[in-house]
């Protein structure tokens, strides 16, 4: 009799199964723990997200408050200027006052505000250039303004085209271009194509937007091949360094195109196309630098006239018996106030950096009531 053995078949079905569960399981275990790793990563990430922004806002708020705490040095030095007027013998802006620090840091908090505030008026206002005469509103031009701002491009930068012409089309309302400018059929031909402003600019960078305007130029960058050139040479012998378009002009400088003698970066050899354009017979360019450079500010219009300095002829009236030749000279473009600064506030919050720079106008109406002293933005940027 034979007796049939069949427990192994059941004893291996029974490991299948037991086999197939385990994998099943293990599968599972596998993907929960990358549900759980993207659902923590997420949760990471929105954490971070919310930091940052956290930061970032703190940040913000903290250069809010640096230009709140520029704008309060201003506010002093401009109540310190009237109350030492008598003494000092007139109210001025200079490189000698607490606001012309190259930069000071403060901290709210724990954010970490570096505050840079300079002087508009210390530069060349293109908008001066173009102005309407009291008379019929029409259009006219500073001739004077306009033979410095000539000197600047193809004396100081050196520029094989002077592009002056460009800017006074870009300024004045009308669509008549110059010999060496454009007009709105220029730009619009471009790609892409744009109008012409026509009016005056709002930023200085608008510089930019005009041809033969290069960054290289705009930045006071050397040409590609004045770096070819000087490859290599330490920088002391690597050729002049050049001033910057936007630290020579300005569009929120004075109305009429004067410039703080004071804190102006122009170097001496415009400073002499100055002396040029006021018809002067002389202008004391070596004695002026070197008060300067004393940090010798001029606190009124008498000394900018005195010798050995001669910053600005007098300005006689026709009729007047001191005008032998009976002509009003041109007027003077050098003063010792300022009222126009631009403020640069760098904030950090943890890893969240915020720039405000923005142009304020200091009021000054009333120099002997130096209570309110009211602020106006003229112009408010954040950079993130």
């Amino acid at each position: 009799m034979s007796v049939r053995m069949k427990p192994v078949r059941i004893r291996y079905a029974k490991w299948k199964n037991e086999g197939i569960a385990l994998l099943l399981a293990l599968l599972f275990v596998v993907l929960l723990s990358a549900i759980v790793t993207d659902f923590m990563y997420k949760i990471h990430v929105e954490a971070s997200l919310v930091s940052s922004s956290n930061s970032d806002h703190d940040a913000y708020l903290a250069a809010k408050t640096g230009v709140a705490t520029a704008m309060s040095i201003l506010h002093a030095d401009r109540i310190t200027n009237i109350e030492e007027s008598g003494d000092v013998g007139g109210i001025y802006d200079g490189l000698d006052e607490s606001w012309a620090q190259s930069s000071s840091v403060i901290s709210f908090n724990d954010d970490v505000v570096n505050l840079t505030i300079t002087d508009e008026y210390g530069k060349i206002n293109l908008n001066a250039l173009v102005f309407e005469n009291s008379e019929g509103g029409e259009e006219e031009v500073r001739a004077a303004l306009e033979l410095v701002v000539r000197d600047v491009f193809m004396l100081y930068l050196g520029m094989e085209e002077d592009p002056t012409d460009l800017i006074l089309d870009w300024l004045d309302g009308d669509e008549n271009g110059r010999e060496q400018g454009a007009e709105s059929d220029y730009y619009e031909s471009l790609d892409p194509p744009f109008s012409c402003k026509n009016g005056p600019m709002d930023s200085i960078e608008e510089l930019l937007l005009l041809p033969g305007i290069t960054p290289e130029i705009y930045f006071g960058l050397p040409s590609e091949e004045e770096q070819f050139e000087n490859a290599g040479l330490p920088p002391e012998e690597g050729g002049r360094q050049l001033i910057p378009l936007f630290e020579l002009f300005t569009v929120h400088g004075h109305p009429e195109g004067k410039i703080n003698i004071n804190t102006t970066p122009i170097p001496g050899e415009i400073m002499t196309s100055i002396s040029i354009a006021q018809d002067l017979p002389y202008m004391g360019i070596e004695e002026t630098l070197q008060r300067l450079e004393e940090n010798d500010p001029f606190v009124n219009d008498q000394e900018l006239n005195a010798a050995p300095y001669i910053l600005s002829a007098p300005v006689h009236q026709e009729g007047d018996p001191g005008n032998a030749t009976n002509e009003v000279p041109l007027p003077p473009m050098f003063t010792t106030e300022s009222n126009v600064f631009r403020i640069l506030s760098d904030a950090q919050s943890n890893d969240s950096q915020v720039r405000i720079e923005t142009y304020v106008f200091r009021d000054p109406s009333d120099n002997q009531n130096p209570e309110p002293q009211l602020f106006r933005v003229l112009d408010w940027r954040v950079i993130r």
